[in-house]
């Protein structure tokens, strides 16, 4: 029988730590967009942003 634990390759350290960084990035990227939405809708009213919208259509 074939021993398969001893056949095994190692796991190489620099795709695991290029994966956990893309993880955190697109993480930091995600929160990024959540608050750039919140902080238009926080500072244009919404008369404002159906204004852009209505005037962007034409």
């Amino acid at each position: 029988m074939i021993d398969v634990s001893s056949t095994k390759k190692p796991r190489s350290q620099f795709v695991t730590a290029l994966a956990w960084f893309s993880i955190v990035v697109s993480a930091l990227m995600v929160f990024v967009s959540i608050m750039q939405n919140v902080m238009v809708q926080f500072f244009f009213p919404p008369d404002f942003l159906n204004q852009l919208s209505n005037e962007s259509a034409t």
